[in-house]
């Protein structure tokens, strides 16, 4: 069911909903790219508008917009809730306009997420969702290769133990 903001903010209001999280995507030029978080001046700096925020950008492949006040938005003036209107990229900008429509579900969630680590919670996926594995960064050792006993083994011209390699230089 499609809904329009109005509607949308009624129901938050009615819900009396702890928070109003509107989705969308932005328009200017067909050039423009990023993704940017607006609120109100009263929730700017929030655990919940900068977490959100923070998740958002990291999956968002264009650039960095951040998290900006405008308090002229319908949805965060009549929201009774905090709100947090997030806008992931820009449509018409064909670069990015496939992107938004494969990760819809990937966006969803990194704003859930951006929830749960704004409360300290761990954010479980839903059932069948594709989640990132955690790639450990492989340790490495520093090691210094074993040299041979040194009665056996001679270093050779490079400084290396091994058969005695003879340098030659050739003269044409």
């Amino acid at each position: 069911v499609k809904k329009d903001m109005v509607a949308r903010v009624a129901e938050s209001n009615q819900w009396k909903a702890d928070s109003h999280n509107p989705f969308h995507t932005n328009a200017f030029d067909g050039t423009a790219e990023g993704s940017v978080s607006f609120t109100s001046s009263k929730y700017a700096n929030d655990k919940y508008a900068k977490a959100i925020y923070e998740e958002i950008s990291a999956l968002s492949p264009g650039k960095d917009r951040g998290i900006k006040i405008n308090n002229g938005l319908y949805e965060i003036n009549a929201a009774n809730a905090p709100t947090y209107y997030q806008e992931f990229e820009f449509h018409d900008n064909s670069k990015y306009s496939k992107w938004i429509v494969d990760n819809v579900d990937a966006l969803g969630q990194a704003v859930a997420r951006g929830y749960c680590k704004a409360d300290g919670k761990e954010y479980i996926p839903p059932e069948g969702a594709y989640v990132e594995p955690d790639i450990e960064e492989p340790v490495v050792e520093e090691t210094k290769p074993e040299e041979p006993e040194k009665e056996t083994a001679k270093r050779n011209a490079f400084g290396q133990y091994g058969p005695e390699v003879e340098l030659k230089f050739y003269e044409e």
